[in-house]
């Protein structure tokens, strides 16, 4: 039970940081299917599309698209307003750092359809182009509002939950490895010290209620050893409740949706104070 906990308790703090290149690490929020809080007043669209380069994937994106939008409408969108529609998007690299991109424009018999590039997300694997783009349908670009994204999670969103349960914190920033070592340390830990106690009690009951002295030394002896067992285990999980809840505030993990939440606690470090803990509030 010891070495386990010896073994398990080594692993989680030497582990590697997980974070991936970007700055933004992992799909973003509505790649996964989950939209922006205000899909309910906008008609978001995610389509997606694949190809051996970005721009084919891009435009199989498009192709899906147009054909989601007239199978809705129950019309046959022909290749060459397709086509059309591909160059348009194509031709559409305004930056979504600015503003949105340019509305588009499909008309064709009794088919008509504006929509909006909100913004794109792609991956490249074993040289195949994945691309998804996030449409919004018959809204003016002018009234869509910004998303924004961060991979930073303030305290009481991650670093709350993993004071409460280590680990709890790492695995709502979907830092599922990490999460699940915290949370096996803490059990560790815990365990190890419930282990130690009952064997501290076992012998120091012995020890009470023999006659022999040598027998009696012997048990107290036990008890003793059993007692600094139960100090490490006490505070090996001390340490990983604390580093737990200090990693799920301090790190950055998988990208979701920026909030303005008006109250913020994070922790934050810097050479010379070393680790703070900042509260700040939003008038």
């Amino acid at each position: 039970m010891n070495k386990f906990f010896l073994i398990v308790f080594t692993i989680v703090f030497t582990i590697p940081n997980f974070s991936q290149k970007t700055d933004l690490p992992g799909k973003l929020p509505w790649v996964n299917g989950n939209l922006p809080e205000n899909s309910s007043n906008f008609n978001y669209k995610v389509v997606r599309g694949e190809g051996d380069n970005l721009t084919k994937a891009q435009n199989e994106a498009v192709r899906a698209l147009i054909l989601d939008l007239s199978s809705e409408k129950g019309v046959t969108v022909s290749s060459e307003t397709i086509l059309k529609t591909q160059t348009l998007e194509n031709n559409n690299t305004q930056s979504f750092n600015a503003d949105f991109s340019r509305e588009t424009k499909i008309k064709q018999d009794d088919f008509e359809v504006v929509f909006t590039r909100v913004d794109e997300y792609f991956e490249v694997n074993a040289g195949i182009y994945t691309t998804w783009r996030l449409y919004v349908i018959n809204s003016p670009s002018s009234s869509i509002p910004k998303i924004n994204y961060t991979n930073t999670y303030s305290f009481s969103e991650a670093g709350l939950k993993s004071l409460i349960v280590p680990g709890w914190g790492q695995f709502y920033k979907k830092q599922n490895t990490k999460g699940l070592l915290f949370m096996i340390a803490g059990i560790g830990s815990i365990g190890s010290f419930l282990n130690a106690n009952n064997q501290y009690n076992y012998n120091m009951n012995r020890s009470q209620e023999t006659s022999n002295l040598d027998l009696r030394k012997e048990y107290v002896k036990k008890a003793n050893d059993f007692t600094s067992i139960k100090n490490i285990s006490l505070a090996a999980a001390a340490v990983t409740w604390i580093w737990s809840a200090i990693d799920a505030t301090s790190t950055k993990g998988a990208t979701k949706y920026a909030q303005n939440n008006k109250l913020n606690l994070n922790f934050a470090s810097n050479p010379t104070n070393g680790l703070a803990l900042n509260l700040k509030y939003k008038f």
